[in-house]
């Protein structure tokens, strides 16, 4: 199996069947490379595309085009796997804090 950890920042899975990729890093084990310009892997390479609270940050005209990529680098049958914030619990913490005067 080969997975692809999309965004991983300093958390990655130091594995030989993960490739981390960010577009930003320090470390040899991260493919450094711009994320919004498409995926530098050929078709159908990857059984899983991960990627955790990277989308959120992705402008909303250019989101289409990311899906788009990780669909394409995934082979048939694989398995994408998107984390995204939890907007109502966030919504509830700012709510909580907001009527307790705790706006810090």
């Amino acid at each position: 199996m080969k997975y692809l950890n999309i965004a991983c920042g300093n958390i990655y899975i130091k594995d030989k069947n993960w490739t981390n990729i960010d577009f930003t890093t320090n470390s040899p084990d991260v493919i450094k490379a711009d994320l919004l310009k498409g995926l530098p892997f050929d078709s159908q390479t990857f059984d899983v595309v991960y990627a955790s609270h990277f989308i959120e940050h992705i402008p909303k005209n250019e989101v289409n085009f990311f899906l788009t990529e990780c669909y394409r680098v995934l082979k048939p049958k694989g398995v994408i796997r998107l984390i995204t914030p939890d907007l109502e619990f966030l919504s509830k913490e700012y709510i909580n804090h907001y009527e307790s005067n705790d706006h810090e």
